[in-house]
């Protein structure tokens, strides 16, 4: 008689946290902010991280204590069996669904950055002083703001004709004072990391690290202490 062998299904935990990474570049002209801008800025790079969601997926592992044998068995009316690829049993006489699999998480697309020597003039660009360069490039941010303010009010030399092209004009300006007071206030990039964890019940773990996090390094291996602990606790109800 032909017979398929299985195993019984036992719970496993699926964890998945996300982790927003923010990354801190200071500008070449950092120190000349507060002088010109009347801004403070970082003057050292950094990273800061931070658990921005996490999730629970329960499923089904073999459970390799628990295996057993069934055979087909017409006169039990026994005609096939449906398991999944790791030989759980899903049906008898008929054709369970295995397991949903859940997509891994894909970060957004991140915007180009901006290149701030695109909107330099030649004479910024060819300055040799740190400090000539820094005065230029604040002129040249109030500029620009003068010039958003004029075509907003309407007092601008050249009005642009209709509605659209105003608003293609102030984009532009807009996004050229971003870029040159980037020099200035450095670059802030964020990116979302996914960290997946696999974790096993058991009667016997009553509480065991799952991981740790630190605000300036991540996640971080669960014996390193620059990290919180994040606990599995098991209740047996």
């Amino acid at each position: 008689a032909q017979s398929a062998t299985y195993h019984l299904p036992k719970t496993a935990l699926r964890i998945s946290v996300l982790v927003e990474k923010k990354s801190y570049t200071p500008g070449r002209l950092s120190e000349y902010a507060n002088r010109f801008l009347k801004k403070n800025v970082e003057q050292e790079a950094f990273d800061h991280y931070r658990i921005i969601n996490q999730d629970l997926e329960l499923y089904a592992i073999p459970d390799s204590s628990r295996i057993f044998e069934a055979k087909l068995e017409n006169k039990l009316n026994i005609t096939s069996f449906s398991l999944t690829e790791d030989n759980i049993l899903l049906g008898i006489n008929a054709e369970g669904k295995g397991p949903k699999i859940k997509e891994p998480f894909v970060p957004a697309p991140k915007p180009e950055p901006l290149d701030p020597y695109k909107y330099l003039s030649q004479e910024i660009v060819s300055t040799g002083s740190k400090l000539k360069m820094a005065e230029l490039c604040a002129n040249e941010i109030f500029d620009i703001r003068e010039s958003i303010n004029e075509l907003t009010r309407g007092q601008a030399d050249y009005m642009p004709k209709d509605g659209l092209q105003l608003e293609i004009m102030l984009k532009n300006l807009s996004t050229q004072e971003k870029a040159i007071r980037q020099f200035f206030e450095g670059v802030t990039t964020t990116d979302t990391l996914e960290h997946v964890f696999i974790y096993v019940p058991e009667k016997e773990k009553q509480k065991e690290i799952l991981y740790r996090f630190s605000s300036h390094f991540g996640m971080v291996d669960t014996d390193d202490l620059s990290g919180e602990p994040y606990y599995a606790i098991v209740e047996d109800l």
